[in-house]
């Protein structure tokens, strides 16, 4: 068994080295004994349906007994929202858009198609990510990775020693896979290390995304204790406001069903989250027996969450809304420093990489984006700042700042946007009511679409229509689900927080020029077909 990592990190009752102590970016000094750190992330887990949160379903009494010595972040804030540009975000500390291949913008006028979303984000070999930091400072580094969209393809595996992704193998449908079969190797991998090197274990699991298919011992949970969110009979299809039918195999229900309810399927997914808080609580046990726990880091956060039935989009991601975008995050220090407090200031993920490298005393690689959280432990506080979000349907962004949120669309970016988007659905109920119902089905319109080319037409000139940028601003408090457009009555505080969109713009422009991208790598066949079972790719993308 590996011996207890020693720290001298102390902050309070930990104290922290300072970055002036380190000998050279991502290097400590030699005299330093540095904690081992495990980060256990899963995929698609929304802060709002956890019981760590306040949700009413127990769904999380694991991580609820880790919070008691640990610091919980009551408003983390993801800052994409889908995987691979939010772990780009998480392991560099920059925007997202600091890891896109190329503006998908840019091929609005002409023919070209732009690359597929999973394959316009790459982390650039030139950039200094988080595991090489950690690397470098003598770290051993091992990754577990449940999705494909979090593999090498996205350059997420830079300064991992062991970047495992057997678990994307096997399919989202199989609820023996993710973290069930991700925990064995990981605990395995700790016990063939030597314990003269601290670790870094970081682990992604899948669990909690949709089909919602829970472990069979789980399944009934929660089923009839009307502790939900509110029930709605909903269409089954693939335009705004339906349940997707990915979502349906959870159900065993037929493919063609024209409507569910939604409450069984908010159950599967409290389900999914009950079973991988389970599971993390084996994690914990695995570190504790292996006298690991005490002296490390342990970080417990998402990649964002997941709609699940108040926003327009339902049971899926990608849309610039709460529920999507608040996520849970809870940093355990080495013996339990600061255990039991709860920050209500706002922060975010690409926070992360900035605090821990203050907490281990190493010098940062770059000008972050974020900031380090270390001063909030004790007390202190940080001057308040916009949190930017990149990367979401519509070709999206957002910004929130406060109790308030920008939201910037671009609805005649495809088919897939109009689709997805309120905006487009108004444009044809108005002008094309006849194509209403197959705006809701991308096979009828993709066939529509071959079929007249009348159709064609009317679509060039939605696209044309609705091109955007549409600038939309949401009060929180009054309207956590953002119904209400604001921007008309709000001029002061849209200028303002475009203004802040603007700067972070053209702060991701100038890093991008120093460090260019570079093109996009494809994903292997058998990411790309378990892209399609997850919902990633579909019949629209061979348009």
């Amino acid at each position: 068994m590996r011996p207890c990592a020693r720290t001298v990190l102390v902050l309070g009752a930990l104290s922290a080295c300072g970055p002036g102590d380190a000998t050279e970016p991502g290097v400590a000094p030699p005299e330093k004994r540095l904690p081992s750190i495990v980060f256990l992330s899963v995929d698609t887990l929304a802060a709002g349906h956890t019981s760590l949160h306040g949700y009413a379903r127990k769904t999380t009494p694991a991580l609820d007994e880790l919070a008691r010595e640990a610091i919980v972040f009551e408003r983390c804030l993801a800052n994409a929202p889908y995987t691979t540009p939010s772990y780009a975000s998480q392991f560099t500390g920059l925007l997202p858009s600091c890891s896109r291949v190329v503006d998908p913008l840019a091929f609005r006028e002409g023919h070209a198609r732009p690359p597929e979303p999973w394959m316009n984000w790459r982390v650039p070999a030139e950039r200094w990510t988080l595991a090489e930091m950690l690397r470098a400072a003598g770290y051993r580094t091992a990754a577990f990775v449940d999705n494909p969209m979090a593999g090498p393809s996205a350059g997420l595996d830079q300064g991992f020693e062991l970047f495992d992704t057997s678990a994307a193998e096997i399919t989202a449908n199989d609820p023996e896979g993710g973290i069930r079969a991700i925990l064995p190797k990981a605990l395995a991998w700790i016990d063939g290390l030597s314990g003269a090197e601290p670790f870094f274990l970081f682990l992604n699991v899948l669990d909690v995304h949709a089909p919602y298919i829970p472990p069979v011992e789980f399944a009934e949970h929660f089923a009839a204790d009307g502790l939900g969110e509110p029930d709605q009979e909903l269409p089954v299809g693939s335009g705004l406001g339906h349940a997707p039918r990915s979502a349906l195999a959870s159900l065993g229900m037929d493919l063609e069903t024209p409507s569910v309810h939604s409450a069984p399927l908010v159950a599967r997914y409290d389900q999914e989250i009950l079973a991988v808080d389970g599971a993390s609580k084996n994690l914990v046990d695995g570190l504790r027996a292996r006298g690991l726990f005490d002296g490390s880091i342990v970080l417990f956060s998402a990649d964002h969450g997941e709609a699940m039935g108040q926003a327009e989009l339902k049971f899926t991601h990608g849309a610039q809304v709460d529920e999507v975008l608040h996520v849970p995050l809870v940093l355990r220090l080495p013996g339990g420093a600061h255990g039991g407090q709860r920050i209500s200031e706002p922060v975010q993920l690409l926070d992360l990489y900035p605090t821990l490298a203050e907490l281990l005393g190493l010098e940062p690689p770059v000008d972050f984006e974020g900031r380090s959280l270390v001063p909030l432990f004790s007390g202190g506080s940080l001057k308040a700042l916009p949190v930017v979000h990149e990367g979401g349907h519509l070709h999206s962004s957002a910004v929130s700042d406060g109790e308030w949120r920008l939201v910037v669309t671009y609805p005649g970016f495809n088919l897939r946007s109009l689709r997805s988007s309120a905006r487009g659905h108004a444009w044809f109920a108005e002008n094309h009511p006849e194509l209403t119902s197959a705006l809701d089905e991308e096979k009828s319109l993709a066939e529509a679409m071959r079929r007249e080319p009348k159709t064609r037409s009317v679509l060039e000139t939605a696209l044309r229509a609705l091109r955007g940028p549409f600038y939309e601003l949401y009060h929180l408090p009054s309207d956590p689900h953002q119904r209400v457009d604001r921007a008309t009555d709000q001029p002061e505080v849209l200028a303002r927080l475009r203004a802040a969109l603007t700067a972070a713009e053209e702060r991701t422009a100038a890093e991008r020029k120093r460090v260019p991208v570079g093109e996009e790598l494809p994903p292997e066949p058998a990411d790309r077909a378990e892209l399609r079972a997850l919902g990633y790719a579909s019949d629209e993308e061979e348009q």
